[in-house]
Formats: structure tokens, C-alpha cells, sequence
């Protein structure tokens, strides 16, 4: 008899856990949650989309480095303060342009900045061609100040004279006032025995030294400028050197970077810049390495597709180029850059405003410009991809509560993306940087549309969607962007 209670006792405890289990793993309403609960299914912005499948994960509760509210900047040649109205104020249109982006920073220097000698006196009819004049200054003041961007201005140091250029930067500091963010000495100094400004073996250490006299000179007649620098290309050891001696004298470190070139090798076509760019990300992370642990932010100073002369026609100033342009200011953000100026002139092929026979217009990079100022300037969110193979890029970024992504197709094929997020969307705005095609020059728009002729610019087409879920699914036709609002 004990034998058979025992026995019964033990089958009852093996039943009550399975009891117990069961109840477990039932909800309120009776379902099987052993079952495997599967995500909703995403709605799907356009219901009747198709293309190659990308799946991207925001994680909006990772919030990260913010993007400065003057990111978008403009780099110009020095020698345009002599021969042309880019940098004079006088130019309406370009006014406009340039006030559409919001804020910003220019920057004058470049390679002619070591050709261009500073007179100390008002613009006469024997001035000489390569001689900055007063009246060019103040020029330059007046558009300053009346776009609000301030200026970064790189002194002459490939003609070593630090009692000349001290008196050029007193003179800029008294035009400009609180616009003069920053002065710079020498540009692409590690290449100067390229150039043929120095001897080969001209080094970081030659360069310090150098630089330290331009310091010192400028200080001496305006104490109150501020400055920037090394001001070099392909060259963060030099960043982390110039830093660590002079971390206390600069306010911020500054680079150069252009995706690819020579503009004469005829190997390269708008195809090569919309590649993935597996250089620009490790250059970025070094170069934020060398200014970090000298304290220091750092800032692209000047940059674009190709470089030399004025970049390549086909390429540089066609619509791949607006692509190739919203995805490298992205990746600057997400490493921690401060702002991108892209360098600009009046008719090169890589210049975001161009100015033939009396007119100005924007050109791709500018379109490019447009689409990352839409996006915010807020703080920079993770996204992973799974992208399969797909030429493609994406980028998020959250500010009062609202959450940015920007979707890049720089393949030749359409792309249907899912778009998965950490916090449920209510809303979704889209507006689209498109183009007829990659090798477009005409008729680029974002938001539905382009700049008119006096250079107005509003967005005046976009697409909402009600989701109220944590994901979607979204077109994003060949060769073209779109930046999605969510909130």
C-alpha cells in the first residue's frame, strides 16, 4: 500500500509542473506562447514595390556624437578674391545659394594661397595679378557677414614671410571681427617638395617650426585670432604631431581629402566614386585619434570627388556626384568630424556653384548639400545594414525627438529596403534627391525641387505615411537618396 502511494505521489508532482508549464506558457487570451511570436510584418509604404532587398536597424536609444550646427561649409582658392565675384558679396544669387544651406563655414586657401602676395594697400589699376589687395579684404568681409558664415583663412606659407602675413591677419582680424574663425599657415604643407616649395625631405619637425614663426608674428600684432591647422592631405601622423606640440595655440585640427584622382586618368568614371570608399573611414578614425588625444575636434577643410584640375568632367559634375557627396559628409559625422567644406570655384567641374557668362547655378554637390541640411544637423545614430551585396549607404541621426534616416542607392538596380527601428513610428516624411540619371547635369531636385534662377530654393514635394509600428518598407529607385522623417 505505501508502495502505490508513493507511486501516485510521483506521477502527480511530474504532472504539476507540466500544468504549471502550460499555464506559463499561455497568455490571458489562450495562445500558445511557445510558439514563435514573429515581428509584424512591416508596412509597406508603397504596396506594389519591388527591388533588391536591404534590410537597415536604427538603434534610436544610442545617441551619439552631435553634429555641429555649422557642418556645411565651402573651401575657395585664394586667388578667387583677385579675379572673380565668388568671394565678394556682389553676386546675389550665390548669396542666395549659399543662405539656403543655413549655417555654415567658408574657407579661403588652396594651393594658390602660396602664390598670392599681400600688398597692405587698396586694389589700383597697375595692381599686379598675383597681389591681394585691401579692397579684396574687405570684400570678403562683407560676404561674411552677410551670409553669417565665418571664415577660415589660410596665410602664405610656401613664400616664407611671417612679418608680411602677420600684417595681412591684422588686417583680417580688424575687417572680419568674430567672423574670422580661424587663420591657418600653409596648406598641404606635407607636400610642399612636390610642389617644389621645399627640398625633399621637408618634415613634420620643418613644418612645426616654420609654422611656430607664423604663430608668434601674428600674435604679436593681433593677439585675439585664433588658429587652425596642420591643413594636410593623406597625413594624420603629421595631425598628431602638429597637435601634440601646439594643442594649447589651435582651436581645432584641419584635413584635406579627395575621394580619388588624378583628374587625367581616364580609368576613372562616376562609377569609381560611387564605390565603396574603404580609405575615407580608416583615414577619418586616425585623424580623430591624433585630435583627440591632444584634446581637439577636427574639421575637412577642403575636400571633393576628384582632385586636380577642378575635377573631372563626367564625374565630378554630374548627379553621381550629389550622391557620392550626401555620403561623405555622413561618414565625416558618424567619425566625429566637425563640417566638410567642399572646395568650389566658378566653372570647375567639382564646384557645388558655378559661375559661366553671367550665371550661377547650382550644381550636383550643392543638390548633395541640400539633402544633408534637410536631414538635421542632430545627433548621430547607429544603423547596421544587410545589404547583400547591394552598393548602397545609410544614415541616422535623432534631434527633438525626431529621427532622421538617409538612404543612399548608388546602385544601378532599384532597391526595396525595411527599415527597422528600436521605438515605434507614428509618422514618416519622405523627400528624395533624384535625378534622370547618375550622369545627369540637369533638371536635380530634392523635395520635388530645384533652385530658380535668383537661387530660391524650397522643398515643394513630399510623400507621409501613417506606420504607427517599428517598421517599413520603402522604395528607393536607382541612383538616387531619400531622407525620411520619422516621428
Amino acid at each position: 500500500m505505501k508502495k502505490l502511494i508513493v507511486k501516485n505521489l510521483l506521477v502527480a508532482l511530474m504532472i504539476v509542473p507540466a500544468m504549471v508549464s502550460c499555464k506559463k506558457n499561455s497568455d490571458l487570451n489562450g495562445v500558445d506562447m511557445d510558439t514563435e511570436i514573429k515581428e509584424p510584418t512591416p508596412v509597406a509604404l508603397h504596396p506594389t514595390a519591388t527591388g533588391a532587398p536591404v534590410t537597415i536597424t536604427v538603434d534610436q536609444s544610442q545617441p551619439g556624437n552631435q553634429i555641429p550646427a555649422n557642418f556645411l561649409g565651402l573651401s575657395y582658392e585664394t586667388n578667387n578674391l583677385l579675379w572673380s565675384t565668388n568671394l565678394s558679396g556682389s553676386n546675389t544669387t550665390q548669396v542666395q545659394l549659399i543662405r539656403n544651406l543655413g549655417e555654415g563655414v567658408l574657407r579661403v586657401g588652396g594651393t594658390s594661397s602660396g602664390k598670392v602676395y599681400w600688398t597692405n594697400k587698396a586694389t589700383a589699376k597697375n595692381s599686379k595679378v598675383d597681389s591681394l589687395t585691401t579692397t579684396q579684404i574687405d570684400g570678403l568681409a562683407n560676404f561674411s557677414k552677410a551670409l553669417g558664415w565665418p571664415v577660415i583663412y589660410g596665410l602664405n606659407m610656401a613664400n616664407y614671410n611671417p612679418a608680411s602675413q602677420a600684417k595681412l591677419a591684422k588686417y583680417l582680424s580688424d575687417k572680419l571681427g568674430d567672423n574670422l574663425m580661424a587663420l591657418q599657415a600653409g596648406n598641404e604643407p606635407n607636400a610642399y617638395p612636390e610642389l617644389g616649395y621645399r627640398k625633399e625631405g621637408y618634415s613634420v619637425g620643418d613644418y612645426k617650426s616654420e609654422w611656430k614663426g607664423y604663430y608668434e608674428a601674428v600674435r604679436k600684432v593681433a593677439p585675439e585670432v585664433t588658429f587652425a591647422g596642420p591643413d594636410v592631405v593623406n597625413a594624420a601622423d603629421w595631425v598628431s604631431s602638429f597637435g601634440a606640440q601646439f594643442k594649447n595655440n589651435v582651436k581645432f585640427m584641419t584635413v584635406h581629402y579627395y575621394n580619388n584622382g588624378p583628374a587625367t586618368d581616364e580609368s576613372i568614371t562616376y562609377k569609381t566614386i560611387l564605390e565603396p570608399d574603404t580609405k575615407l573611414a580608416k583615414y577619418l578614425d586616425k585623424v580623430d585619434e591624433a585630435s583627440a588625444k591632444n584634446g581637439l575636434k577636427y574639421r575637412v577643410s577642403e575636400c571633393n570627388s576628384i582632385f586636380n584640375n577642378g575635377g573631372k568632367a563626367g564625374v565630378s559634375d554630374v548627379f553621381a556626384s550629389s550622391l557620392w557627396a550626401l555620403d561623405m559628409m555622413w561618414t565625416v559625422a558618424e567619425h566625429n568630424g566637425q563640417g566638410v567644406n567642399f572646395h568650389s570655384g566658378s566653372s570647375q567641374a567639382f564646384t557645388a556653384i558655378a559661375t559661366q557668362n553671367g550665371k550661377t547655378t547650382a550644381r550636383p554637390v550643392y543638390y548633395g548639400m541640400l539633402a544633408f541640411k534637410y536631414a538635421g544637423n542632430g545627433r548621430v545614430l547607429p544603423v547596421k545594414a544587410s545589404a547583400n551585396g547591394v552598393n548602397q549607404s545609410a544614415h541616422a541621426s535623432v534631434k527633438n525627438g525626431a529621427t532622421s534616416v538617409t538612404l543612399i542607392n548608388k546602385d544601378d538596380k532599384d532597391i526595396l529596403y525595411t527599415v527597422k527601428l528600436s521605438s515605434t513610428a507614428s509618422k514618416v516624411t519622405v523627400a528624395r534627391l533624384t535625378a534622370p540619371s547618375a550622369t545627369a547635369t540637369d533638371n536635380i531636385a530634392f523635395g520635388g525641387a530645384s533652385v530658380d534662377e535668383k537661387g530660391n530654393f524650397n522643398v515643394t514635394a513630399t510623400e507621409t505615411f501613417n506606420v504607427n509600428q517599428k517598421s517599413f518598407t520603402i522604395q528607393v529607385p536607382a541612383y538616387s537618396a531619400a531622407v525620411i522623417t520619422i516621428n
